[in-house]
């Protein structure tokens, strides 16, 4: 068989070669692969003009180590009939690498998108792989992305409002400049607007919902037939199926929303009946309280991202009273201690 069809040729293995990070067999396998044909030298030109554009973050970006950050950069690049430019390099991006997430970053890239009306802007493209990616924008707004999400904004705003793009789900705080209404579009052509406050959005191109939840201050959540606005503790859910907004008036504490980024949640003094609700939303419906006489009862007590539902059960058994068993489904049953 030959080499090169024991090796799967994908983009993280092409920026590796861009990088020269390949070991001597792998580099020889990738450069046959690149001139064994038109489209394959195309598509390699295509990877590494785009990565020319990062000119600051070199020697050796952050490994970016799935074909899904690439492919989202690529479609902005190429369906949106963009072009490349230089950029200011005396520009300063705040960006912290405090993780170890996979980011890809593009700057100097000209994007209509739905920009239009502010002229030819210069533009950065950020994709994250992985949750916790913290970007400051040039009004010192911050950002912090969850898995899979991409952001497109202009290096410098323009001079009537602050209008990023946004695909998937990040935590926005945003700096208030009543001047400058900061504005972020979504997929569906919805939208919140904002002049400064802090929100997570959920809002991934291919669900059937999308989701704003206010944590401080008040947004405008819009998808220009209609208007909800939320203020802080608030929630507002836009089905793209039925193309209906909506107030979601159900009590939130914002735990379940913020998890994400919190990676805990610790309820103090929060009825238990309340606590399995949002531990439900944050585990997939693993939990059923089947105790009606603790249901009210106030509990302490907190749960990290990377622990398991036991330990979170275990310290209910332990202070509440209360026993929990294994249905046939797989699920928690909270009971009543007969002991």
């Amino acid at each position: 068989m030959d080499e090169n069809e024991k090796i799967e040729i994908t983009d993280a293995l092409l920026m590796g070669y861009i990088n020269s990070e390949l070991d001597s067999k792998t580099n020889a396998i990738v450069s046959d692969w690149i001139a064994a044909n038109s489209s394959n030298e195309e598509h390699y030109s295509s990877l590494r003009k785009a990565w020319e554009v990062a000119g600051e973050i070199e020697p050796k970006p952050v490994v970016v180590d799935t074909n899904l950050a690439w492919k989202s950069v690529m479609e902005i690049i190429t369906e949106k009939e963009e072009k490349v430019i230089p950029i200011n390099r005396s520009y300063k991006r705040s960006v912290y690498f405090s993780i170890a997430a996979s980011v890809v970053v593009l700057f100097g890239v000209l994007a209509w998108l739905k920009f239009g009306g502010n002229g030819e802007l210069e533009y950065t493209t950020v994709v994250s792989e992985l949750p916790g990616f913290v970007d400051e924008l040039s009004d010192g707004s911050t950002v912090t992305f969850n898995a899979n999400t991409s952001l497109v904004y202009p290096v410098e705003f323009a001079e009537n409002e602050r209008r990023v793009t946004l695909n998937g789900e990040a935590f926005f705080d945003i700096e208030r400049n009543e001047e400058k209404p900061f504005i972020i579009d979504l997929p569906q052509e919805t939208y919140v607007k904002v002049l400064g406050t802090s929100f997570n959005i959920k809002a991934v191109e291919g669900d059937s919902l999308t989701h704003v939840f206010v944590n401080t201050g008040k947004v405008e959540f819009g998808d220009g037939n209609e208007t909800l606005i939320l203020v802080a503790g608030q929630k507002g859910v836009y089905n793209r199926n039925t193309g209906k907004l909506s107030r979601d008036d159900s009590k939130t504490t914002g735990l379940a929303e913020m998890f994400w980024k919190n990676e805990k949640v610790r309820f103090d003094d929060v009825p238990l009946n309340e606590a399995i609700s949002i531990m439900n939303a944050i585990a997939g419906d693993s939990l059923i309280l089947d105790c009606p006489s603790v249901a009210n009862q106030l509990i302490v007590s907190s749960y990290l991202k990377d622990g398991s539902i036991k330990q979170f059960l275990n310290s209910l058994t332990d202070s509440y009273g209360v026993n929990y068993s294994i249905t046939l489904g797989g699920k928690y049953r909270i009971e009543c201690d007969d002991f």
